[in-house]
């Protein structure tokens, strides 16, 4: 039965303990498992399947139609989402972020992950266990991302249909390529090894400007003197 300012749809089924707070809509045949915490203004679309002692902050909406749509001569035609959202027990979901259902299959966010504000996950998009995602980050569709993996604020993405293993770290604006066993941390762009790569022959490059600048500032015959001579010749 609905309660002031919430609408619950037929055959929802919400267990012992859950707070549904003002302004949540819970669509047909979603499930809320017990002790979960859904704050205001929280949707929770149809079919969704989320365990327990889950808190999902105010705007979150779980299991909204991914983006899908075939291009035809008229335009587009819109792929229906037929899959839904399963969320594990123990998860949190920070203000208005959006995990969007299943074209085929489901969306699926395991047990323990933590989700912070203003992030995008993509339909079929897999997170595993314990995982943790910093606010504004991005992932796009059926990308797969390991257990006890962080990624980090500052706007970093997932590219589809691509894979992270356990325990990766992705920092700040990476591009989230496909990382390996060996590849425990990336950032910047492009990310992965080459980030890493472009990183260390950044600091090489400083360095070595730091030597040229020293021997400009030393005795006669220094770096500035001997370019000087070179280009007279």
């Amino acid at each position: 039965m609905d309660r002031p300012g919430q609408l619950c749809r037929r055959g929802v089924r919400v267990g012992a303990g859950t707070y549904v707070g003002p302004g949540c809509v819970i669509l047909d045949d979603a499930q809320i498992g017990a002790d979960c915490r859904l704050v205001a203004q929280v949707t929770i679309c149809h079919g969704a399947r989320i365990g327990r002692r889950g808190v999902f902050a105010p705007g979150v909406v779980i299991g909204a139609d991914g983006f899908g749509h075939a291009p035809d001569r008229d335009g587009y035609v819109k792929i229906p989402q037929v899959g839904t959202v399963v969320i594990g027990d123990d998860v949190d979901v920070g203000a208005n972020t959006t995990i969007d259902r299943g074209t085929i299959g489901d969306t699926v966010i395991e047990d323990g992950v933590k989700i912070d504000n203003l992030v995008m996950v993509a339909h079929n998009v897999r997170i595993g266990a314990h995982t943790v995602i910093a606010a504004m980050v991005g992932i796009a569709g059926s990308a797969t991302i390991g257990r006890r993996c962080m990624l980090a604020w500052d706007r970093s993405g997932i590219v589809g249909h691509l894979s992270i293993c356990d325990d990766v770290r992705v920092d700040g604006q990476d591009d989230g390529q496909p990382l390996d066993h060996e590849s425990r941390r990336v950032f910047g762009k492009p990310a992965g090894r080459r980030g890493r790569a472009a990183f260390g022959a950044t600091a090489r490059a400083s360095r070595s400007l730091t030597s040229w600048r020293g021997g400009c500032a030393g005795s006669e015959g220094g770096p500035a003197e001997q370019t000087k001579e070179g280009s007279d010749e």
